[in-house]
This record gives structure tokens, C-alpha cells and sequence, in this order.
């Protein structure tokens, strides 16, 4: 038995290195239509998504395009939940999973603003009970901005965090709590803080703790309360309430080498709804680690909290940042060696993966986990958004991304 659980961690383990870094990658056995390099027209590029619902992974999609301050295009691919027959619609609830953190970065800046959090000032201050192990006697101490830019050379979770997980009815974890029962494994630095991007979700775990340790608040209560609910963001959250459940996109996988690995990993008969047609349909799952992977929101409410990004930080006479915050979080910070960027000189913003495309300056994002892939495009130059949701794990990076970079290419 013993010899068969390091074979499955194995296995898991090559498949999150394949997977990538926020995303589950799309085996190679599973041949999804090809991307176009260039759509000419809507039309053209609606053509290519009916061609990939029909391919059946994922089986739905919601696409939501931002422009000016209007939505000009909303609209659902496929089906939200197909056992049940309910179509895809921008409305619908998915897990953002990774996007989270450029709101964990917006509750961070927040709270620079208001004199508790200083980006330079070494991350025990706020955090003392956190020792770090470095590399050498000469490293630069961890800060909050290393943090941020994903420069404080920490490393990043591998097979552990498919377990992660928790069901619909668990007690929620409390993010300190949960970042110190696994901080050991994460304290020994792998690079030298300040020496490049190394993509981590340790790093925002422990701006999760940041946030709860000089608040007060837990780290989702304060951002529902400082983020959310301030940008009219009824429909989202951490985790379902009745009216987001009613607008649940139902996650899915495909039953294969993943689906078998995710046995040892997750409670099946408490994740699982039902199996239909060669795919696993998901009950609700929520991550252990929500400042980096938590947020649960549709397309179409999510364009709300772009908005206010695009307008220097407010929407509605509400201001949530500060213009030189916003735009501290949308300049390049520190040159990403390791972690997901389609471009060859990207670099880590404050949380954003920024890139040039054409000559167009542009933020990325994306999130991905077990049943559900997110991708989000800002072009801030142009007052432009996509905003792309599937309910399947595999979408995949570079799928995924060329998805919203056509979105991003038409003349809207």
C-alpha cells in the first residue's frame, strides 16, 4: 500500500510539472480543434467555440467582452449543466481560482493606502511567528512587494494541493491557521528573494495571512467587505450562497488518468453529483487556500471589479484604489523566470503576468483547477476587457489564452 501511494504521488506530481503553473494542461490525447492564428470577425471566431463545445471539452463556456465602460458582448457557449440541460449563460457561477489573487493584491494595496502595510518592510513585521530559512547570509530579506511580484523565492505546492479541498457543509479554513499547518514544508526558500518571478501560491497564502493579521478580519471578510460588496458584487464570493448555487456553472472532468488520480486525492463520493457520459459532475468544492484561489464569481459581475481597475480604481463614485495603486499593480515589477506568461519578455506586475502583444500592452490571468479553467484579458491603454469561463479542468494554457487573445484582437 505504502509503495502504491508513492506511485500515485508520483504520478501526480508529473502531471501538475506538465500542467503548468495555474492550469491543468489538456493531455495531448485529448486533440481539441485547433486555435486559429486570427479571426477576421465575430462570426468566424463564434465558429471556432461552437466547434469546441461540440468536441465536448469543456462542455460550456460564458464569454464576457468589456469595452469603454459597456458590455459589448455577453453571451454563453454549450451547457452550464449538461445532465440537466441548462445552457451556458454569462450569468453563470464558476470558480476563478487563481484570478483571486489580483484580488488578494487589490485588498493588499488597500491596506498600503492606509498606512498598515508597508510594501518594503519585512514581512515578519506583520507576520512574526513565519521564519523563513534562506539560501544565504547575504539574501534580501522577504517583503511584502517580493510577495506580490512572486519574487520572494519561495517555491510553489505540487501533488498536496489536490487535497486541499473541501465540501459543501465543512467549516471553512481559516487562511493563518491553514498557512502555518503547512508552512515547514514552504519555509526553506528555493531562489534568492529579488532575484526573478518564480510563480507561487505560497506567496499569496501568506498575503492572505498579511491581511488577516493587520485587519483584524478574517482574509474573506475583509475582502467581501472592502472589495465586493463596495463594487456591487452581490453574486460573488468564497462560497456559495443560495442565490449563486441557483447560477452554478457545474464543474466537470473527463474520466481519465486525472479523474484516476483524483481518488487518492479527494472524497469522490462527497465531490462527485453524478457520472454522465464519460465525465464527472462536481458537487460544490471549495480550496483550503482562498487568498490565492478562492473567489467564486460569474463573467458578467466580474467585469464590475475590471472596471474600476480600468477606471484608477473606482466604479460608480466609489473609489476602492488609489489611481497610483492601480497603476503600480499594471506597470512590470520584476521579470518572470518561471511561471505563466504567453510572451517571451513578460514580466509580474502586482499580481498581473504582464505582456506586450503587437504593441499592445496587456494584463493576463488566468485560473485553473480540478473542474473548472478561467482566463481574463485586460488591455488598461484601450479600456478593454475578456472575460472567458469553462466548466472543465482542461481549457489549457496556451488554448485558453489564444481563446481570449482572439477576443481580445476583434474590433469591438
Amino acid at each position: 500500500m505504502k509503495v502504491m501511494m508513492i506511485v500515485v504521488l508520483a504520478l501526480v506530481s508529473i502531471l501538475l510539472l506538465l500542467g503548468g503553473y495555474i492550469f491543468i494542461k489538456r493531455p495531448v490525447f485529448l486533440k481539441a480543434p485547433k486555435a486559429p492564428e486570427k479571426v477576421n470577425s465575430l462570426a468566424e471566431y463564434e465558429a471556432h467555440i461552437d466547434e469546441l463545445i461540440a468536441f465536448g471539452d469543456p462542455p460550456g463556456m460564458s464569454l464576457v467582452v468589456l469595452k469603454d465602460g459597456e458590455i459589448v458582448h455577453s453571451k454563453g457557449y454549450g451547457y452550464a449543466d449538461a445532465p440537466n440541460q441548462i445552457s451556458a449563460a454569462p450569468e453563470h457561477v464558476y470558480h476563478f481560482w487563481s484570478f483571486t489573487k489580483i484580488v488578494t493584491a487589490t485588498a493588499i494595496m488597500q491596506l498600503v493606502e492606509s498606512g498598515q502595510i508597508d510594501l518594503h518592510a519585512p514581512v515578519r513585521d506583520y507576520l512574526p511567528e513565519f521564519e523563513f530559512s534562506y539560501p544565504s547570509t547575504d539574501s534580501e530579506v522577504v517583503t511584502t512587494y517580493h510577495l506580490l511580484t512572486h519574487s520572494a523565492g519561495m517555491g510553489d505546492a505540487g501533488a498536496e494541493m489536490l487535497g486541499w479541498v473541501h465540501y459543501e457543509g465543512d467549516a471553512h479554513y481559516n487562511q493563518t491557521e491553514f498557512l502555518t499547518s503547512v508552512w515547514p514544508k514552504f519555509q526553506e526558500l528555493a531562489y534568492e528573494p529579488g532575484s526573478g518571478g518564480y510563480y507561487s501560491n505560497i506567496d499569496y497564502m501568506m498575503l492572505s495571512a498579511v491581511i488577516e493579521a493587520v485587519s483584524g478580519q478574517s482574509y474573506e471578510s475583509y475582502v467581501v467587505e472592502n472589495i465586493l460588496q463596495p463594487l456591487g458584487m452581490e453574486g460573488s464570493g468564497f462560497e456559495y450562497t443560495p442565490e449563486m448555487a441557483e447560477f452554478a456553472a457545474v464543474g466537470s472532468h473527463p474520466d481519465d488518468l486525472m479523474a484516476w488520480v483524483a481518488h487518492y486525492s479527494l472524497d469522490m463520493d462527497r465531490a462527485v453529483r453524478e457520472k454522465a457520459d464519460g465525465r464527472y459532475w462536481f458537487n460544490p468544492l471549495y480550496s483550503h487556500q482562498t487568498g490565492p484561489t478562492g473567489l467564486i464569481t460569474s463573467p458578467l459581475e466580474l467585469t464590475r471589479f475590471l472596471q474600476m481597475l480600468l477606471n484608477g480604481g473606482e466604479l460608480d463614485d466609489v473609489r476602492i484604489l488609489s489611481e497610483e495603486s492601480v497603476a503600480m499593480m499594471n506597470t512590470p515589477q520584476v521579470e518572470i523566470v518561471k511561471g505563466p506568461a504567453s510572451g517571451d519578455d513578460a514580466a509580474f506586475g502586482l499580481g498581473w503576468a504582464i505582456e506586450e502583444e503587437n504593441g499592445r500592452l496587456v494584463l493576463t490571468h488566468s485560473g485553473s483547477g480540478m473542474a473548472y479553467a478561467v482566463f481574463v484579458r485586460v488591455y488598461p491603454e484601450e479600456n478593454l476587457a475578456v472575460v472567458l469561463a469553462g466548466n472543465s479542468t482542461y481549457l489549457g494554457h496556451d488554448y485558453g489564452y489564444s481563446l481570449t487573445r482572439l477576443a481580445g484582437s476583434l474590433d469591438w
